[in-house]
């Protein structure tokens, strides 16, 4: 009987250190990994220590309100994550979380993560896909999911491309996923960043 309590125990175990693993690196409507919309400055530096924060200030590409202070986590590692901090609430209140490194380990529950091809987020949303051409400032953002699955997510997308699709799909203008000069790449396309919006 002894021996079968023990077992039980060391399932139950298994089980719970399974579940707190599922729930790592997940990015959810409310969640990015381990950050949510109440945790502060005090609180990254308890959940990563704050040997593995680096402190930044961002310019933004627009006018001067644009620039707020940022705190990197993991800085210059795959597991990089940037923290945006709200102006008027710096270390207080959160206002953006990203991530794009290459081979980043950050996913959604539909199992989108930095490096999934655009046929695979074509697949999740179900709708075609509108995004800006590459090759500028803005370029693989995008513009709607046009009533698909992921049209009221709060969690962003931005893609890229291999240099040849690159070259082909560029400039300030809109491309989307039912055009053929796109959809013969999708698998050539790819998400290169995540973003989670604390403020929407």
């Amino acid at each position: 009987m002894r021996v079968l309590s023990i077992l039980l125990l060391s399932l139950l175990g298994c089980f719970a250190s399974m579940a707190q693993v599922s729930k790592r690196y997940l990015v959810t409507q409310s969640s990015f990994d381990k950050i949510t919309t109440k945790t502060n400055y005090q609180n990254l530096v308890k959940l990563y220590g704050a040997s593995n924060l680096k402190e930044d200030f961002y310019i933004g590409e627009g006018p001067v309100d644009d620039t707020t202070w940022t705190t990197t986590i993991y800085p210059g590692t795959y597991k990089e994550i940037t923290v945006y901090w709200q102006r008027e609430l710096f270390h207080k209140k959160i206002s953006s979380v990203e991530s794009f490194q290459k081979q980043a380990p950050y996913f959604t529950k539909d199992g989108l993560k930095i490096g999934s091809t655009l046929k695979k987020l074509l697949q999740v949303n179900q709708k075609k896909i509108t995004f800006l051409g590459f090759g500028w400032d803005y370029g693989g953002m995008i513009e709607s999911f046009n009533n698909g699955k992921l049209e009221k997510s709060i969690i962003k997308f931005w893609l890229d491309a291999e240099n040849e699709v690159a070259d082909r799909i560029v400039g300030d203008k809109e491309f989307h996923t039912d055009l053929p000069l796109v959809k013969k790449k999708l698998d050539y396309i790819f998400i290169s960043k995540i973003s989670l919006s604390f403020e929407e």
